[in-house]
């Protein structure tokens, strides 16, 4: 973010006006820190600068512009639970043939609609998919008749849902990137009007832009091909999302005239984990070559402890954390972990060694309602 700032001051102070500057990420907290780093380097005008994320100009363009194309929003924006609802009230009208989901209906429903949001994250609308498995009854003779079926079933309620939403005005998360797309590709118009509004566009976090954000990047830019990017190769760790990394690779391709600048230097690492990270990362077979350095100390040898159970590895950690604090008692320490599901362990353990702590962006393991339930019972 601080990278993108810099270039959007750089921007509003020499070259353009602020309301010229299109600067997209991907969460509102970085929207926000963003603008106030923003307005800390150029004072008020910084709100003049348009700085979101990728789904609220999204959100903008569908309430400025989903007339032009009849897509009206008035139904409000769906949540997980209410497509799920919404499908399952009209699934008799269509008939399936390989699956039969019986009494797990809303659960494979919730399924299908996470794979349509996938389909919706590369740029493919029902009726591509819709054209996809009638090839694949035409030219794929070698592929089992269940394997067809199952597709055609997918494509079926992937049309059902489209239809949903069209007669009861609402949309989804992923649509506020897809209908956008849509718009600006069936109204060149619209497309040049834009361009005009925006004449300088800048991506924060470039390398987990998905395929329908790529392309609407590139519909924005294209003209003026006043583009700019940052990103990483060696983040991109939202591939289950729909993010392509290969889209931050291609940017020099998809933009002949682009300069490309290498930030190496670390600040926040140690030297022994720069070097561990270097020492990883260079088996990566596609990728865009980078030596990572640091001026900062060596630091303490990287430890890799390979537990047999999440409960030894709980324990393991809350050991470590009594000899931090026996040789410094005012040590500040914290425990990261992947998904929320494995904090269970570790303040079991955290409870039992009598350590206190407290969880960020998320509520403790026994503070949560459907575990309050479940001891309630």
């Amino acid at each position: 973010g601080s990278n993108v700032t810099i270039s959007i001051k750089e921007l509003a102070q020499k070259i353009a006006e602020p309301t010229q500057i299109l600067a997209l990420t991907f969460t509102e907290r970085a929207a926000r820190e963003m603008q106030e780093r923003l307005h800390d380097l150029v004072g008020w005008r910084s709100f003049q600068v348009p700085v979101m994320t990728f789904h609220a100009f999204g959100a903008e363009m569908l309430a400025r512009y989903g007339a032009h194309i009849g897509r009206s929003v008035r139904g409000g924006l769906l949540n997980d639970n209410q497509k799920t609802l919404l499908i399952s009230q009209h699934f008799s009208e269509i008939q399936l043939e390989y699956y039969h989901p019986g009494e797990a209906l809303l659960e494979f429903i919730q399924g299908v609609v996470d794979y349509i949001g996938l389909l919706q994250n590369a740029g493919i609308s029902s009726q591509t998919y819709s054209a996809y498995t009638a090839r694949l009854d035409q030219h794929n003779a070698d592929l089992h008749e269940f394997d067809r079926a199952e597709q055609r079933d997918l494509a079926r309620i992937y049309e059902l849902y489209e239809k949903i939403k069209l007669t009861t005005g609402t949309y989804d998360y992923h649509d506020q990137i897809v209908l956008p797309l849509e718009i600006l590709q069936q109204r060149p118009n619209l497309v040049e009007r834009m361009r005009r509004e925006y004449r300088y566009v800048l991506v924060d976090e470039y390398q987990d832009i998905n395929t329908a954000q790529y392309q609407l990047v590139r519909l924005l830019a294209a003209h003026h091909q006043n583009v700019s990017v940052v990103g990483d190769d060696f983040q991109s760790i939202y591939a289950f999302r729909g993010a392509d990394f290969r889209n931050f690779l291609n940017f020099t391709r998809d933009w002949p005239g682009a300069t490309l600048i290498k930030l190496e230097q670390n600040y926040r690492s140690t030297g022994r984990i720069i070097e561990a990270a270097n020492a990883v990362i260079k088996n990566n077979v596609v990728q865009t070559p980078k030596n990572l350095w640091t001026e900062n100390p060596a630091g303490d040898p990287i430890v890799i402890v390979a537990a047999p159970s999440p409960e030894t590895e709980a324990f393991w950690v809350a050991g470590e954390i009594w000899r931090l604090r026996n040789q410094n008692p005012h040590a500040e320490i914290g425990i990261l972990y992947r998904t929320n599901a494995q904090s269970r362990a570790i303040e079991q353990a955290l409870i039992a060694s009598s350590l206190s702590y407290k969880i960020f962006g998320g509520l403790k393991f026994y503070e949560r309602k459907e575990i309050k339930d479940v001891l309630a019972g």
